[in-house]
């Protein structure tokens, strides 16, 4: 069935029932109206009778929605009347002040009276209402028919019409009681209607809801809540929650707690776990999250539970996948790490080895450097290989670790302390690799040339990130100082030549001072 033929079924289901309701509002009032017109009550020595048949005749023309089924209404009413004249005379001398009556009173109630939110001034604007149009129709309508019946019509009979007034017990009675019996017709419409907005708010919403009482037993269900459970909401009324709405952990396929119970004994919203499935009555599945809160009174007292869930199995599945996929990615890289760090490891193993059979001193001690520098890279993925983090390493142990591998391939007869002060220990991928060759380069020149004379010594390494997202590296020994000029570009150290090269890949700067000592102020920018 296609949106068009959907809506105009509604349309015309919503018409039929509409008809049937007028109609069976016109069966009602008339027949309530025809049996009243049995029960006249005479005005003693005159000739008028309380007709208490126009009190349904009034509250069926307004509460009637569609004009021609409420115009059936008088015209019954008006016929009703026991008279030994002509039906027509009756007909027409009743609808002549009875017609206009009803038509002011609808014309009125549906323009200013259902706009009106207080009920009590609603009901006596109604009572006004009856007593003016009594005034203003019956009382000189019926004076004229009665005047032509009687062939006794004159001005004199009709100005008597208000000064006898003797329609005025009439009036009150018929005021009166269709006030009560609007005011509580109205008050019934103002509920039908809250509770119809209610359940147009339910059906509209896109998940599904289930309202219980403090009993766990179901009071209401909304559509996609039938959907999700397989339970129709007529049949799942005053059942416990747990035969309707059962769920379960999907990793475990144990039962979940009752989450109603859980919102009535904290009396606030509770949610359930991430992996909770919805087993429906058709025996289908579905991963939901949900919510429950409870539904207080004015007294602050708890009468019941709203749990409101819905369907996440596309986007659980998703995440599922997406994990998955992120659990193989990780361990891709972890291997891939792991290979480069044995690769590395066999390449420096080989470069020792070359240089312990090495008989020339110079290229004994460039192998070492190699060596050194190789296994300041293959620290790094080492690291990366054991904590799993492929964005970031900790930057204090790795240069405590570089740092005694480097004393211990240099320093083997001093005795040197480094003191390693690193604030922020996570650090950058992307600025590791260079910074531990820096470190490495600074490190095994101090040990190589700066201690020539002691035994003992000191170096300071310090890394630290400034308020404006730069990065400042100090480093620092007290040893023997550079001899000669300092200037960055005229050092002929190959070591010292890295090291620029190193900081302009970091795009940072160098500061190298000699006093008492050496050291080393480096600021690079940090990057994400």
């Amino acid at each position: 069935m296609n949106g068009n033929s959907r809506e105009q079924k509604i349309k015309s289901e919503l018409f039929t029932w509409s008809l049937r309701r007028d109609l069976i509002l016109l069966g009602v009032y008339a027949g309530l109206g025809v049996a009243a017109a049995n029960f006249n009550i005479n005005i003693p020595e005159t000739p008028v009778y309380i007709e208490l048949r126009w009190l349904f005749g009034f509250l069926g023309f307004v509460l009637i929605r569609r004009l021609p089924v409420a115009l059936i209404l008088p015209v019954v009413l008006s016929l009703a009347t026991p008279s030994t004249l002509s039906w027509y005379v009756v007909l027409g001398g009743n609808l002549l002040y009875g017609l206009p009556f009803c038509f002011t009173l609808r014309i009125l109630y549906r323009r200013v009276l259902v706009r009106i939110g207080n009920i009590a001034v609603f009901g006596v604007l109604w009572f006004l209402l009856v007593m003016a149009g009594y005034q203003v129709f019956t009382t000189p309508l019926v004076h004229l028919v009665l005047g032509l019946i009687n062939k006794s019509l004159s001005l004199s009979f009709l100005l008597s019409a208000w000064s006898d007034q003797l329609w005025i017990e009439e009036s009150v009675a018929v005021a009166l009681i269709s006030t009560l019996g609007l005011m509580i017709a109205r008050m019934y419409l103002i509920l039908q209607y809250r509770e119809r907005h209610l359940r147009t708010i339910l059906h509209s919403i896109g998940d599904g809801v289930i309202v219980t009482d403090t009993d766990e037993r179901i009071e209401l269900m909304n559509p996609v809540a039938e959907r999700l459970t397989g339970w129709r909401a007529v049949e799942s009324l005053g059942k416990p929650l747990s035969e309707v709405f059962i769920i379960e952990n999907a990793k475990t396929g144990e039962r979940c707690e009752n989450p109603v119970r859980r919102v009535i004994e904290e009396g606030a919203a509770v949610g359930l776990a991430n992996h909770t499935r919805l087993i429906a009555k058709n025996g289908f599945s579905y991963q939901i999250a949900d919510s429950g809160s409870p539904v207080k009174g004015d007294d602050g007292e708890i009468r019941g539970v709203v749990l409101v869930f819905r369907d996440v199995t596309e986007e659980y599945t998703l995440r599922e996948q997406i994990q998955k996929d992120l659990r193989e990615k990780n361990a891709l890289l972890q291997e891939v790490h792991h290979r480069v760090k044995n690769n590395l490891q066999i390449i420096s193993s080989l470069l020792h080895l070359q240089a312990d059979i090495s008989d020339n001193e110079f290229i004994t001690a460039v192998l070492e450097d190699l060596q050194m520098r190789i296994f300041s890279m293959s620290l790094i993925h080492n690291q990366l290989y054991q904590t799993g983090n492929f964005s970031e390493i900790d930057m204090e142990q790795y240069v405590k670790t570089l740092s005694d591998e480097i004393l211990h391939a240099y320093s083997r007869e001093k005795t040197i302390d480094v003191t390693v002060n690193i604030h922020d220990k996570r650090f950058n991928l992307q600025m590791v690799i260079p910074c531990g060759l820096i470190l490495y380069e600074l490190l095994s020149n101090s040990l190589k040339h700066a201690f020539d004379n002691s035994k003992n010594g000191s170096i300071t390494v310090s890394l630290d990130q400034k308020n404006d997202g730069n990065w400042i590296l100090i480093y620092s020994d007290n040893g023997k100082g550079i001899p000669g000029p300092t200037e960055k570009k005229k050092t002929e150290s190959l070591g010292l030549f890295l090291v620029q090269g190193l900081i302009q890949q970091l795009e940072g700067t160098i500061d190298v001072s000699t006093d008492r000592g050496t050291r080393y102020v480096i600021t690079f920018p940090g990057r994400d």
